[in-house]
């Protein structure tokens, strides 16, 4: 009876077994499964395709809401002592009363806008080390873009923000200017725009229209 009893239950386990280790397989399967990516060609771009491409962009209308904004680094050059020199002078002898230089003390987004058709290339200058400065004018130009100078001549990378100011102050890009630069932009917008100068910084610089 007991040997009965013994083998029906021996059989049981092994029917229950059968049942389980399928089930937990399954399951293992499951997490280890390996998602796949797989190459299924690589061709070279024509030459009829690179063509039609640059006529593309070429005739974009930068008067079109959904334009590409484009920024190219023009030049890189080292800030020679002489200008060092004559920026200690200026810092020590910068007017804040200038309507194109940059407020050492102002960290609130400009609200007027300067033309540079109309108004001229935009100058500015300023340093800080507590807190963030904007270009005190918001930026017009001729419906293409700017050609943005910038002087780092702080012994920190400077960055410098290009800010949509028809998009709440959106950010087009970053300028990174390393320590003792002066490097040119083409920033290539229909849009105005404005400037915000990370700390800390000692910074002078022009904008005009492409």
């Amino acid at each position: 009876m007991k040997v009965r009893r013994f083998l029906s239950l021996a059989l049981f386990g092994v029917i229950l077994l059968g049942l389980v280790v399928p089930s937990m397989t399954f399951a293992e399967s499951q997490i280890n499964f390996v998602d796949r990516v797989e190459l299924i060609s690589s061709e070279d771009i024509s030459e009829d395709e690179m063509k039609a491409r640059e006529s593309q962009k070429i005739n974009i209308n930068l008067t079109e809401e959904n334009v590409i904004d484009r920024v190219e680094l023009i030049s890189s050059e080292d800030i020679s002592e002489d200008e060092m020199k004559e920026r200690e002078n200026q810092k020590m002898n910068i007017s804040l009363t200038e309507a194109n230089v940059i407020e050492p003390a102002g960290t609130t987004p400009p609200n007027k806008i300067w033309d540079l058709t109309e108004d001229g290339i935009y100058k500015f200058s300023g340093y800080a080390e507590r807190s963030s400065l904007y270009t005190e004018y918001i930026l017009k130009s001729n419906g293409e873009g700017f050609e943005i100078v910038v002087s780092n001549f702080h012994s920190e990378e400077l960055a410098v923000k290009v800010r949509n100011r028809s998009a709440f102050g959106q950010t087009i890009t970053t300028l990174r200017i390393p320590s003792g630069k002066k490097n040119t932009y083409n920033v290539s917008t229909n849009k105005n725009i404005d400037l915000q100068f990370s700390i800390p910084c000692d910074t002078s610089g022009t904008v005009d229209s492409l």
